[in-house]
Formats: structure tokens, C-alpha cells, sequence
């Protein structure tokens, strides 16, 4: 059934073949010193202007080779001027390659022809930001323009890697006006991580993101690089066809919609979560699945990875190692623990050693869960080099009690490895557009016998 999925995403396509067509070059980013977040990413993103540009800066040039142009404030050498152009000249012939849009056009509203980016030293990040200009597709779509910081944060290819991200988040922006900040983050830093990769920002942000696997993928920031790019490599290993970054720009194009014109958020429904729930039964499979899928593909990444779950991933080290909540042994138990709260989309882990293990043992698992949430669960058995032998999944809606049996154990260790769903309501999905998300508790049960 791959190639329903796949007839989807050349539907996605054409959307984006449409608005490369009827677009130019526009852009995206701030205009006034970022400081914290404008946009809280747990909400729905505002349909009215957040920033005006900034007004009269020192023009510091135009490509002769890209539609794109860079603006600076007096104390910007103007090397690095010219080291930002370069830099979005590669963007967009990066995204070209990839068959991304370039930004769209932005009439009147920038001082240029071109895509618009700014250079601030104020700023504590970088992004882009749209000109709420609805140019008339039939559905949400907006030029932007962008702001960045000047390179300064202890890495030499911050500079790149900032550019293309927010021409990536302007590129997104042409596609749907709509798309949630948590799907540009996610996306624009795997852009990012292809075409002007920076190991030292990324292996902060993956660590940054492993450390917390309970939080949202709702919760990711466009503002700065996010480790949450692991749900783009995630979706294209498993549901892709060889293009890496795509799928998940393919399903925001497939979810644009128009907005209400009395709307003060942009209405992003269906989002690019709605859109999975649609294909993947064409694939056998749930979104619950999916995230089942993924929390257990995060715990094989960085110097767990054994190249099976995710390829490329080895190289982010110990950076890369998810948090465990819990780590016993198989001779202590029987043990009841407590995970940590969990959102959404999050995900909780627990490692069983197998140390003394018999051929008669078998090992039960019982979760416990608030019954407002759902959750799915898996137990994963590992050998000794860290590869996984087999798994055993259940977990549904309706039942906050979920028990699980391997009948005979083998390999090295048990992951126990919960992914949470949301509100345990079918007509109430998760929505990344709900505002904060809720949390619940877990209690698991091990026992032997």
C-alpha cells in the first residue's frame, strides 16, 4: 500500500509545483531583536503581522545569481554581509535541488525584489517571519522575510546553518501560512542539517531534545536548531521514497487550507498530524503506531544506534543517548516504578538487564495510566551489541491498563518503552494547536515468573 502514500505525496507536489509557479522569491524572518520566543509554539500561529520589518537598514547587497537580498545595521562588517548572501544563495539553490519552492514574492512589502533577509546582532535567533500577505492561491499562503544573528555562538557554520533554516521556514510558509511553528522547527533544521550541516548545533539540540524525551513534538521552537528533527528522519526511513526532508513538507502541502477571514489564528486543519491519521492505515498501520514506532527508534540513535532504526545517526555519540528513566535488573524484581509525567507524543523508558535469566523465566509487564490518556507500549527485547531481536506491542484506547508477556526472554535486556498518545477520546486527537499540553502518569509494574 506504499504507493497510495506515495500518490499523496505527488498530489503535494503539484501543490508545491503551483505555488513555485505563481511565487518568486519572498522570504522570511523578524524584524525586531528576537529575545524570547514571539510565538509561543505550544499555540496556534497569529494570522496578523507579529513584526514589522526593520526600517531603513544599510543595505549590504544583492545576488546576481539568487533572488535574494541582505540588509545590515551599521556595526556589520560587510565580510559578513557578504558571507550571509552566500549563504542564502545556497539555501535556495539547496532547496531547488530538493524540488522545495523558493520563498514567494512579496509585492511591495520589502525593499527589494528579492527574498529579505536581515542581519542583527541583537538577536537570539533565527527564523523567519511571515508579512500575513494572503496572495490569493486559494488558500494560506504568505510571503516573509528573515532575520538573523550575527555568528557568535562558538561555532564557525552557525551563520549557514541559521540562513538556511529560515529559508527553509520561508520556503514552508509559501506552502501553507498555517503550518504549525513546531512543524517549521522540525523541518527547516532537517533542511538545515542536509544542506549546511553544523555538528555543534546540532549535537546540542539533539541532546537537548534526547534529554526530554517526554516532552511534545509540539513543543519545538522555529527560533533555534531542534533535536525533534528525529521525527523528520523518522517519517522519511520509514514511510519515504529516497528524498530525504520531503515527506513532512509533502504533508503540510497536502493539509493547506483557507482560513476564515475574520480569524486571528491562522486555521491549520487539517495539520500534517491529520494527514498521517489519513495515510498511514493505507500503510497497515495507526498514528498511534507511528509514535509507538518512533519513541522506540529514538532509543537507537547516537551511540545506541546499530543503523537499523535510523540511518545516520551513530554520528551524534553520546549526544545522541535518549534519557532512561529507570534501569534494573532482572534478578530485583519484582519492582514497581513511576515514570515521569508525559505529553503527547512523548515517550518514557525503562531497561531491564537480563543478568541471570533461566530458560523457564518469562517477564510481565503491567502499566497503569490515568484514564484520560491513551498510551501504547512495547517491550524490546536488545542483545548484547545493543541490536533489537524482536518486539511485543499493545496498549489501546479505552483501557488505562495495559499488560504485556514475553513468554521466554532472551538477548541481553528488555526496553520497556511507553509513547503517549493523547486524550483517550477518538473524536479529540491530538491537536499541536490545543495550547499547553496536558500531561499523565504511568505506574509499571515488572514482575518474573
Amino acid at each position: 500500500m506504499r504507493s497510495l502514500v506515495l500518490a499523496a505525496l505527488a498530489l503535494a507536489s503539484l501543490v508545491v509545483a503551483t505555488t513555485t509557479a505563481l511565487g518568486g522569491a519572498g522570504a522570511t524572518l523578524l524584524a525586531e531583536p528576537l529575545g524570547p520566543d514571539p510565538i509561543d509554539p505550544r499555540f496556534g500561529r497569529a494570522s496578523v503581522p507579529r513584526a514589522q520589518r526593520p526600517q531603513n537598514p544599510r543595505f549590504g547587497g544583492c545576488s546576481l545569481r539568487a533572488a535574494v537580498c541582505v540588509h545590515a545595521t551599521k556595526d556589520v562588517t560587510p565580510e559578513l554581509a557578504a558571507r550571509t548572501l552566500s549563504a542564502a544563495e545556497n539555501a535556495l539553490f539547496g532547496l531547488r535541488a530538493l524540488n522545495m519552492p523558493p520563498p514567494l514574492f512579496d509585492g511591495q512589502l520589502g525593499p527589494t525584489h528579492g527574498f529579505d533577509v536581515y542581519i542583527d546582532p541583537t538577536a537570539r535567533g533565527a527564523r523567519a517571519l511571515d508579512d500575513a500577505a494572503i496572495l490569493g492561491l486559494g488558500r494560506d499562503t504568505t510571503s516573509a522575510f528573515a532575520i538573523v544573528p550575527t555568528a557568535g555562538r562558538g561555532a564557525s557554520c552557525a551563520l549557514e546553518h541559521d540562513v538556511t533554516r529560515a529559508i527553509a521556514q520561508a520556503s514552508l510558509l509559501g506552502i501553507d501560512a498555517a503550518v504549525h511553528d513546531a512543524t517549521l522547527a522540525v523541518s527547516s533544521t532537517a533542511f538545515a542539517s542536509l544542506l549546511a550541516p553544523c555538528p555543534a548545533l546540532e549535537l546540542e539540540a539533539i541532546d537537548r531534545w534526547q534529554r526530554r524525551p517526554e516532552h511534545a513534538l509540539s513543543c519545538a521552537s522555529a527560533s533555534e536548531p531542534t533535536g525533534a528533527l528525529l521525527w523528520s528522519s523518522y517519517l522519511d526511513h520509514t514511510f519515504g521514497f529516497g528524498k530525504p526532508g520531503l515527506l513532512l513538507p509533502g504533508l503540510v502541502a497536502i493539509g493547506s487550507q483557507r482560513t476564515p477571514h475574520d480569524s486571528a489564528v491562522w486555521h491549520d486543519e487539517p495539520d500534517d498530524y491529520d494527514v498521517l491519521r489519513l495515510l498511514l492505515p493505507f500503510h497497515d498501520q495507526s498514528f498511534d503506531d507511528a509514535l509507538l514506532g518512533f519513541a522506540i527508534s529514538r532509543a537507537f540513535v547516537g551511540s545506541r544506534s546499530d543503523e537499523a532504526h535510523l540511518i545516520d545517526v551513530a554520528k551524534y555519540g553520546d549526544f545522541g543517548r535518549v534519557r532512561i528513566d529507570w534501569s534494573v535488573t532482572l534478578a530485583s524484581l519484582p519492582r514497581r516504578v513511576r515514570l515521569r509525567e508525559l505529553e503527547p507524543t512523548g515517550a518514557a523508558y525503562v531497561w531491564l538487564a537480563l543478568d541471570g535469566r533461566t530458560p523457564l523465566d518469562r517477564l510481565t509487564a503491567v502499566a497503569e495510566c490515568e484514564e484520560s490518556f491513551a498510551f501504547r507500549w512495547a517491550l524490546v527485547t536488545v542483545d548484547a551489541d545493543g541490536r533489537e531481536l524482536g518486539r511485543h506491542t499493545g496498549g489501546r484506547f479505552g483501557e488505562p491498563r495495559t499488560q504485556l508477556t514475553l513468554e521466554k526472554l532472551s538477548g541481553a535486556a528488555v526496553l520497556v518503552v511507553a509513547a503517549a498518545i493523547g486524550r483517550d477520546d477518538r473524536a479529540r486527537p491530538f491537536d499541536a494547536d490545543d495550547g499547553e499540553p496536558q500531561t499523565a502518569v504511568c505506574e509499571l509494574t515488572l514482575y518474573r515468573q
